[in-house]
C-alpha cells in the first residue's frame, strides 16, 4: 500500500507525517508529538508489543509516556 501524504493535526493543527512502526503506519505531529491511529491500528500494535514480550505499562510504544488524562 502506498504511503499517504502528511495530515493536519487534530489537536495543534501541526503536520503530522506517516510512520511505520512494524507492520502499521501511524501519523505522529511535528510539533505536539501527537499520535493518530487509525480504525484498528492499536490493537495491532499492542498485538504486536504484547508478541516482542513488552510489559505495557512501563515501555511506552511510542518512546514517550502518555500524561494521565491526556
Amino acid at each position: 500500500m502506498p504511503r499517504r501524504s502528511s495530515i493536519t493535526c487534530p489537536a495543534c493543527a501541526g503536520v503530522a507525517d506517516p510512520v511505520m512502526s512494524g507492520l502499521v503506519e501511524y501519523d505522529r505531529c511535528r510539533f505536539c508529538g501527537g499520535v493518530w491511529l487509525d480504525c484498528g491500528e492499536f490493537e495491532v500494535l499492542l498485538a504486536l508489543a504484547h508478541r516482542a514480550g513488552k510489559n505495557k505499562a512501563r515501555e511506552p510504544l511510542f518512546g514517550a509516556r502518555v500524561a494521565a488524562g491526556a
